[in-house]
């Protein structure tokens, strides 16, 4: 099976563990898709073996434990969807040196914990970027506006929170900014009015207080923005 690159085996229903046996054999496989199934248990340590995958996607189904520090052995991934699993505690510092990463998502673990990772600014490929429906806390970092290639920073339902940093107005390829359902300062940033691609802000209902105030910046982002409160 040395030959193999890709495994597609989306919402079929799979159960059981992932076997770490798997990534033995499978020395040229590039792409895991496995989303949308029953998967349990933790990832297998022997993932680290994929050292040629390009995407791995494990979103929608109950793996838990902790993130493991084997993942940041694959250097040449550049997607990797964890999002809406069972994992819990703080991501590895191993996966802030995988500088490949174009789309992250770890949204929907609700017991991952801890301080919003400043490390994370070190992946400057990526375009996409979901933290939400997870028990990070803190302000969004500064050093966020290094992701200058980021479209889509999700960062809802969290316990970040306090000012928005104006730093992020360096963030100019952003299209979707979702900061609905966390803790941030009752206004609404005013550095929105120099990001013109963005189509889509979504914030807390709490930010509708300050909305009349700042209309007039708001209106200058342009007639194809849309915002959600």
């Amino acid at each position: 099976m040395t030959s193999v690159e890709e495994i597609s085996l989306d919402s079929n229903q799979l159960t059981g563990i992932l076997p770490g046996d798997l990534f033995f054999g499978l020395t040229n496989l590039r792409s895991m898709s496995l989303s949308g199934n029953r998967l349990v248990g933790s990832l297998p340590v022997e993932i680290e073996r994929a050292v040629r995958l390009d995407s791995l996607q494990l979103g929608n189904n109950d793996l838990e434990g902790s993130i493991i520090p084997q993942v940041g052995a694959l250097t040449k991934l550049r997607q990797l969807d964890l999002a809406s699993n069972r994992f819990e505690n703080q991501l590895p510092p191993e996966l802030f040196d995988m500088t490949s990463l174009q789309f992250l998502s770890i949204g929907g673990n609700n017991d991952i914990a801890g301080l919003i990772p400043t490390e994370l600014s070190r992946l400057t490929a990526l375009a996409y970027l979901s933290l939400s429906n997870t028990k990070l806390r803190s302000p969004i970092p500064a050093e966020y506006s290094f992701l200058t290639n980021l479209e889509e920073l999700l960062i809802a339902n969290t316990l970040v929170g306090g000012a928005i940093p104006e730093q992020l107005s360096a963030l100019t390829k952003l299209t979707h900014l979702n900061l609905d359902g966390s803790q941030f300062r009752k206004s609404i940033p005013t550095f929105l009015g120099t990001l013109t691609q963005l189509s889509k802000y979504s914030g807390s209902k709490a930010l509708l207080l300050s909305l009349m105030n700042d209309v007039i910046e708001i209106l200058s982002i342009g007639p194809t923005t849309t915002f959600f409160f």
